[in-house]
């Protein structure tokens, strides 16, 4: 039996691990508001006027969002966002200095 190993290039690595990141933080912080504030996802569609399934394909990262619609989803469950590039440079000196104590 063989087993085949798909290779993926950095920049498709590196946008699948953002979208990741978003996908887990939206379902943190739901997670988090659902338990503090008891926030349903009924609760968001009405805030934003979508329809429950369209949050629900969001949280499950079954639907891309877009800049606004995370911006919206981020407010409606009560977090602010903030964002942060780091130069590739930068991310491996690190990487490095680590390694190398």
């Amino acid at each position: 039996m063989k087993f085949y190993q798909t290779r993926i290039d950095p920049k498709e690595r590196q946008v699948a691990r953002f979208l990741g990141d978003v996908e887990r933080a939206f379902q943190r912080a739901f997670t988090e508001a659902k338990k503090e504030r008891k926030l349903t996802q009924q609760q968001i569609a009405v805030a934003l006027g979508v329809d429950r399934s369209a949050i629900n394909r969001r949280l499950l990262g079954r639907e891309n969002m877009t800049e606004r619609s995370i911006a919206e989803m981020a407010w409606a469950m009560g977090y602010d966002i903030e964002f942060k590039l780091v130069r590739r440079e930068a991310m491996h000196e690190a990487e490095n200095t680590l390694a190398a104590e």
